[in-house]
């Protein structure tokens, strides 16, 4: 299993995570193009997020074209407190209700497969898990924590 790091926080990611990853990034700017600025956006999630933020994306846009706002959305990403944190600007009170809408549905579903989840604490990080997940989360903190150490040790 690959660590990326992005933001200094670790993105679960296998390197065909990442691909696939890559690839529901674009396909989002091509389907919700009035919703993104031209210049790069950050969308950080899970695979099991995925589903809920193309809800939360196609609702705002059914707003923005009823409505006809203009709503950039900026970033997208899992907070460190274990919860989704959507930035935009542009948002009426519509979609900001949305917005808190899939914040508090994320607390429910796990990052990684999408099933139920809920939120766990390990080591000052904050994840929405399922079981299963969870502890395959908590082992792999474990082999990232040797590896830091190990280097430490060789340095």
């Amino acid at each position: 299993m690959n660590w990326h790091i992005v933001d200094y926080r670790m993105i679960w990611y296998t390197a065909d995570d990442h691909i696939q990853h890559v690839e529901w990034q674009n396909s989002l700017r091509e389907r919700f193009p009035e919703l993104f600025p031209k210049y790069h956006v950050h969308i950080l999630v899970a695979r099991g997020w995925q589903l809920l933020i193309e809800e939360l994306l196609t609702g705002i846009q059914l707003i923005v074209h009823e409505r006809g706002i203009v709503v950039r959305v900026y970033r997208v990403q899992e907070s460190a407190l274990g919860g989704l944190w959507f930035r935009c600007v542009g948002a009426d009170d519509m979609v900001q209700a949305l917005i808190r809408g899939a914040a508090s549905s994320a607390l429910c579903v796990c990052e990684r497969c999408g099933g139920p989840g809920k939120a766990c604490l390990y080591k000052r990080w904050c994840k929405v898990l399922c079981d299963e997940h969870f502890f395959e989360w908590v082992e792999q903190m474990h082999q990232q924590q040797d590896e830091i150490a190990h280097r430490v040790r060789s340095l």
